[in-house]
């Protein structure tokens, strides 16, 4: 037997036993033939029990053609799965069936399956999950400044707040925190949107300066070929069992990586997603870094 054919039918096998571990499940296997009683092999043989008391045997055949199986395929299976005694037909094929095949195999009550191991699925249409990446970003912004103050001390001006006189930064960031943390607790599947400013000063032209951070949400779309699925998937029942895995995901940069597109935030609430979210635990850090790194003289405003 050729040794990637064999390594195809290995692989099917202890799939096979991962998904039953109580059942037998049996590669290359020797099962005679119900008509003539001649010993006749079989790709994997599986013997279970339906509640620990009614018998089921399973024949599994592996086809690992450059093709698609056809219909043709299919008819060959059914004579071998009538030979064999079994009561359920599965096959496995490493390139996938033709609608036709697909077709025959369900009114016959077989399993049309494939094997995935570590690659893309060859059936976004069928096999697909959506995989979000969502980067919250901040904008510091004044308004009414006219360049007349420095905007890191504008932060740094001291406000009335609750009976305590506080930096500006960190009222901001008292209320843009109370603000996320609400909306999030109305409504935990949408990003939250906030903006907060404060009055700090007056200009030269009587016009109140104000403060504020607001902040916006860079979302990116995993693409379906960036998925890496193991498991199996059958077309006749339309089901997957195993595990997927989205594209790793890059914090350190300002592109999460390869495998991401830049998606809408309309597509994110549509159907079934699975979402990571970086997020600022805090604003204040940042606005406490943006005064370190931008410090000026603190005038008295």
């Amino acid at each position: 037997m050729d040794m990637e054919w064999r390594q195809f039918e290995l692989a099917v096998t202890q799939f096979c036993r991962a998904l039953a571990p109580e059942a037998k499940v049996t590669h290359d296997a020797v099962i005679p033939d119900i008509d003539t009683g001649t010993p006749r092999q079989r790709d994997v043989w599986i013997e279970a029990s339906i509640g620990n008391f009614f018998p089921v045997k399973i024949l599994v055949s592996c086809k690992r053609y450059k093709r698609r199986l056809n219909i043709q395929d299919i008819d060959a299976f059914i004579g071998e799965l009538i030979s064999s005694g079994a009561q359920k037909g599965v096959i496995y094929s490493l390139n996938g069936f033709t609608k036709t095949a697909i077709e025959k195999a369900q009114v016959k009550g077989i399993s049309c399956c494939i094997l995935l191991k570590g690659k893309p699925p060859p059936i976004p249409n069928l096999l697909s999950l959506r995989t979000f990446f969502a980067r919250e970003e901040l904008q510091i912004f004044e308004e009414n400044s006219n360049s007349e103050f420095e905007f890191s001390d504008l932060l740094e001006v001291e406000v009335p707040f609750e009976g305590n006189v506080l930096p500006a930064f960190k009222i901001i960031s008292k209320y843009f925190d109370h603000d996320k943390n609400e909306l999030i607790s109305k409504d935990s599947n949408k990003l939250p949107y906030v903006l907060i400013k404060i009055t700090v000063a007056e200009n030269s032209l009587g016009k109140m300066v104000s403060v504020g951070v607001r902040n916006t949400w860079i979302i990116y779309m995993a693409e379906n070929g960036a998925h890496l699925v193991n498991g199996s998937y059958s077309f006749t029942e339309s089901e997957f069992r195993g595990s997927m895995a989205s594209p790793a995901i890059d914090t350190w940069s300002d592109h999460p990586g390869d495998g991401w597109k830049l998606s809408s935030t309309d597509e994110l609430y549509a159907g079934n997603f699975v979402r990571f979210v970086a997020e600022y635990n805090s604003v204040e850090p940042v606005l406490s870094d943006y005064i370190k790194q931008n410090r000026t003289t603190v005038t008295d405003c």
